[in-house]
């Protein structure tokens, strides 16, 4: 007889989302925020693509990802989702056990509980890199215990950072960036209409950049703004700014300028 079972059937996968909205999770993010004593970052932590789908529980909510997985089919996602289920019990991360009517449920450990409580906070600003090397993302989140910071490279490795939001935390986010210390305006002036296509030369210029990101800023309202940062092969600043008509207008700025961003979108925190 032929087997018809699929990878979806054959795998069933527990559902840990529940465990994250219980009291024992905010308990277990203000455990490990306890931790960090000592100014500077305190890292919490590190999982992949398939080990946060698999403790999350679909990909929505563990976005953003790198491009691995993000690019399997269903049937291979759901049996990595397994393997990645079975990594984090070997390490002591989750565990089946018996609650107290007898049933075999899974426990999830307090560093993953409060990581992941920490990681449900909306996210205040997002970079994603269209092109370049360095972090594929750089997101930042604000609990009611301080920020959490997640770099997510493009294979799909989350690196999560505990932080205060000094003036330091600026440095991580040129460099998410590509931006150097040192970089010159560009030479770029260029618009692109809030309608249709862009325009060739646009296309050109952000074509031949070394580095290209899309930035979202969110205030404390939960107002949201977006800026493009391209960074040429020169080191060479351009950024891409909306305008109130939609548009987008593409200028060389210097690092004043892209600092003056961070500095306001900093301040409506």
């Amino acid at each position: 007889m032929t087997d018809t079972t699929t990878a979806q059937d054959a795998v069933e996968l527990p559902d840990l989302r529940s465990a994250l909205m219980a009291e024992a999770a905010g308990e277990a993010a203000a455990a490990v925020t306890a931790r960090r004593t000592e100014p500077g970052a305190m890292r919490l932590g590190s999982l992949t693509d398939e080990e946060l789908v698999a403790a999350l529980g679909d990909v929505e909510t563990a976005a953003p990802l790198g491009r691995w997985f993000s690019g399997l089919d269903d049937a291979t996602a759901q049996t990595v989702r397994a393997s990645a289920l079975r990594s984090l019990t070997s390490r002591g991360e989750v565990v089946f056990a018996p609650d107290e009517e007898g049933t075999v449920a899974p426990r999830v450990g307090q560093r993953l509980l409060g990581l992941l409580r920490l990681r449900l906070e909306p996210a205040r600003l997002v970079v994603e890199s269209v092109v370049g090397s360095g972090p594929a993302f750089y997101v930042l989140r604000q609990g009611s215990a301080g920020w959490m910071r997640e770099l997510v490279s493009a294979d799909g490795f989350h690196s999560f950072d505990l932080l205060e939001l000094d003036d330091t935390e600026i440095n991580t986010f040129a460099a998410a960036l590509g931006v150097g210390a040192g970089a010159a305006p560009s030479d770029v002036d260029l618009v692109q209409p809030a309608d249709g296509e862009a325009p060739a030369a646009v296309r050109e210029v952000l074509a031949a950049q070394e580095h290209v990101a899309q930035v979202t800023l969110t205030s404390a309202e939960g107002e949201t703004t977006g800026l493009v940062v391209a960074v040429g092969a020169d080191g060479a600043l351009t950024l891409g700014r909306p305008a109130e008509d939609g548009s987008v207008h593409f200028t060389g700025a210097s690092t004043d300028e892209l600092r003056a961003v961070w500095t306001t979108w900093r301040t409506d925190q």
